[in-house]
């Protein structure tokens, strides 16, 4: 969806587009994606999913050879633009109302990547109900993998009210996990991904206008160019 949004939108500002994925150059250093990257007349780059850890990516921003728009992290410069929602927000809302439809108290959040800016905005929203609500949380690092949140769900579950989770693919793993148990908690995801439709049981969660936010990176990158 990120894609074909800033394809439809590149269109209509008469933009070409090239996609990129990390695996393609993670073992160049920063000057060697410079060199590439110019090589395929690229002026303009809009980054997905960048983390602290990246740090090829961050050298890039930072060198401004490049007009970007960095999609949910804070990294902003003369040639850099940032976007997203508000994952803080966002994931407060979501889990207040998993955890006031059930009147829970004991809660396990499973967060997603350490090293993600997303990852922690959505961990300082948990924490904001925990405190007014007077949550007993219990903080676990899913890495955003349905494996390990459903191998998380399986040793702590039992005994909280209720599994929110920072990303819809490990609420799936959780779903999973649970029904394994034969216990039921609510779970909540975040994304609002296809296969949310799949898991057989019904999960808040939060949806992304994916589309919408590709196009408005897109937008945002043709008015730095």
């Amino acid at each position: 969806q990120y894609i074909s949004g800033a394809i439809n939108k590149a269109m209509e500002l008469n933009l070409d587009v090239i996609t990129l994925f990390f695996f393609m150059f993670k073992n160049k250093t920063t000057e060697e994606l410079i060199r590439y990257l110019q090589s395929q007349s690229i002026t303009g780059i809009i980054i997905y999913g960048v983390s602290r850890e990246d740090k090829v990516l961050h050298e890039l921003v930072e060198s401004q050879e490049f007009k970007c728009v960095v999609v949910d992290a804070p990294l902003i410069n003369e040639s850099t633009s940032a976007i997203g929602i508000d994952h803080r927000r966002a994931q407060y809302d979501v889990a207040k109302k998993t955890i006031k439809e059930n009147n829970c108290k004991r809660i396990l959040y499973i967060a997603g990547k350490r090293s993600g800016y997303v990852s922690d905005e959505r961990l300082k929203g948990m924490e904001d109900l925990a405190k007014e609500m007077e949550l007993t949380l219990m903080i676990r690092n899913g890495e955003f993998s349905e494996l390990q949140a459903r191998n998380i769900t399986m040793r702590y579950a039992k005994n909280k009210d209720a599994v929110v989770c920072a990303s819809d693919l490990m609420a799936i793993g959780a779903m999973k996990a649970l029904i394994e148990m034969d216990i039921f908690r609510p779970v909540c995801g975040f994304d609002g991904i296809i296969l949310m439709g799949y898991v057989g049981k019904q999960m808040n969660t939060v949806g992304q206008d994916f589309s919408g936010i590709s196009g408005r990176a897109m937008e945002e990158l043709h008015l730095l160019m």
